[in-house]
């Protein structure tokens, strides 16, 4: 009786005890469990924040720079209509042989072009910078922007160059290539369509062979009717330069950066700004990730659909000198203006690295009071056992003393009290 009494209180004891301890683990992991999800979930808000800033803060950086181009546009276009108003009438008088040639496909023709006059004056065939070219180093000088005077050379818009302080790859001027009516797709040139409607055209284009912020205003003659154009503008990679070097520059997390992909045309998905420029003008439009998806691609043509809207993706990459590809989260956002897309990425493990300390001191500490806890368990269960022998004794002795009353037997139960 006496070991079935202990026994069952120190069942009792160890019962009580299991259900405290046990449930004092559970709340534990899964208050562990919590804070592990809860950071990561914080840290992924955060990265996300953080990238889409950099990326946002990089198109209004661009924007910035393009708006201010535009601005010293406006006066070279104001001084380039100035100086030709005073020059006087605009007219074509003959025509003369060019070997014009296309500046997007390279194709040479042979053409009549008409010839034009500005205020008396036809402007001659000058390659060399050695020599002046009248009205178009006059506004170069004045503006500091490149200048050309365009010929409408044929019925359909085609314009042709004749007059310009445009370089060429040789460092020539840049006369007898002209801008086609129609794009090699087959498309309207928007620069010539623009003119051609007697508008002026702002904003970027394609000029001998790069691309350059730009402003065109149509040449009318006394009749109205749209006889060329003249052109002003700056190299693109003029106005740039400084924020090239500040992408460059830019640092997320400790191996994150930004860059800028083409967005059309023959620049889409290549490079224009990589890591530390190491890879400008490489083209990754093919680009795999591990996965096997095609990120770039997912990445060109969803921004382009949204011009100054911000998107996120993931996708797993794997830079020069790495040993594996690691997944990235980047925030990617279009700048229609200079056909840029902008992606700022940071490396998950790199974003994770706090929560994986923070997960490592949780999981530190939820093992030590594991081991303190089966520690206290074993402590416990011994004390039980000793308290549970002491509470059972008197009651065992009460116990044998009532059944030794109850069988009549008074001796035997005076010498058990005795």
């Amino acid at each position: 009786m006496a070991k079935s009494i202990s026994y069952r209180i120190n069942s009792l004891i160890i019962i009580l005890l299991s259900i405290v301890i046990l449930s004092f683990l559970i709340i534990l992991i899964v208050r562990t469990n919590g804070i592990e999800s809860f950071s990561s979930e914080e840290l992924e808000k955060s990265a996300k924040r953080e990238v889409a800033q950099i990326a946002k803060m990089v198109y209004d950086l661009a924007e910035n720079s393009n708006s201010l181009a535009q601005k010293m546009l406006n006066v070279a276009l104001n001084t380039a209509k100035e100086i030709i108003r005073q020059k006087g009438t605009i007219k074509v008088a003959g025509t003369e042989q060019w070997q014009a040639i296309n500046q997007f496909t390279n194709e040479a023709i042979e053409v009549n072009a008409p010839k034009l006059e500005i205020g008396g004056i036809t402007l001659p065939k000058v390659r060399s910078f050695d020599v002046k070219v009248p009205i178009v180093d006059e506004i170069t000088n004045l503006s500091g922007a490149t200048v050309t005077i365009f010929v409408k050379m044929r019925p359909v818009g085609d314009m042709l160059r004749i007059a310009t302080s445009v370089r060429n790859k040789k460092g020539e001027r840049a006369i007898g290539t002209y801008i086609p009516a129609k794009n090699p797709d087959g498309s309207d040139n928007p620069v010539v369509s623009t003119i051609l409607q007697g508008k002026e055209y702002i904003g970027r284009a394609f000029v001998v062979d790069q691309w350059y912020i730009t402003a065109y205003y149509p040449l009318k003659s006394q009749n109205g009717e749209v006889v060329g154009m003249v052109y002003v503008g700056i190299p693109q990679k003029s106005v740039e330069e400084s924020l090239r070097k500040a992408i460059y520059s830019i640092k997320i997390g400790e191996t994150g950066y930004v860059y800028v992909l083409g967005g059309s045309g023959k620049e889409k998905g290549h490079y224009l700004i990589s890591k530390d420029g190491k890879r400008d003008g490489e083209n990754i439009w093919e680009s795999k990730d591990a996965n096997g998806k095609f990120f770039i691609q997912e990445i060109v043509n969803t921004t382009t659909q949204k011009p100054g809207e911000i998107d996120f993706f993931r996708y797993f990459w794997k830079n020069p000198g790495e040993d594996a590809a690691r997944p990235k989260i980047v925030a990617a956002i279009y700048y229609k203006d200079w056909d840029w897309v902008i992606g700022a990425g940071s490396y998950e493990d790199e974003i994770y690295a706090v929560r994986d300390k923070i997960s490592e001191s949780l999981y530190s500490l939820l093992y030590l009071m594991v081991i303190l806890a089966l520690i206290i368990y074993a402590i416990a269960i011994i004390i039980s056992t000793r308290i549970a022998k002491r509470i059972s004794a008197p009651i065992t002795k009460a116990a044998m003393i009532a059944q030794y009353i109850g069988q009549g037997d008074l001796d035997s139960a005076r010498k058990f009290l005795d």
